[in-house]
């Protein structure tokens, strides 16, 4: 001021640093028992589904390989998901692999990998 009288303010603000992100994912059992039967083998499609956790939301997107082929499928509110494979790729190679990662708003990644064997009796 005018008569030379110094102040100095500080303030201190919290910074929030997060770092904290996980996800889950499940895939079901493959034909409701892990087994494709002779009828089963049939069909042009078998369904897969499962459910993912921890900070995994609506939208996220599921990708699938079997027989190397590529599949996706959404998360849904519930925090399920399902598609149709070809039952041609699951006799070919019985598995199914998974994989889910998440981003959040923070910029934090993870990512939840799941493989599903299914037996073939025809």
């Amino acid at each position: 001021d005018e008569a030379g009288n110094e102040a100095t303010a500080t303030a201190v603000e919290p910074v929030k640093v997060d770092t904290d992100i996980s996800v889950t994912l499940d895939i079901d059992v493959i034909a409701g028992d892990g087994w494709i039967n002779a009828e089963e083998a049939k069909a042009e499609y078998t369904t897969v589904s499962g459910t993912v956790g921890g900070d995994a939301k609506a939208g996220d997107v599921v990708h699938l390989e079997v027989n190397g082929t590529p599949y996706e499928a959404i998360v849904q509110d519930d925090l399920t998901w399902s598609t149709e494979v070809k039952t041609s790729d699951l006799l070919a190679d019985p598995e199914v692999n998974g994989t889910i990662t998440i981003t959040d708003d923070a910029g934090n990644e993870a990512t939840a990998t799941a493989v599903e064997p299914v037996k073939v009796d025809t």
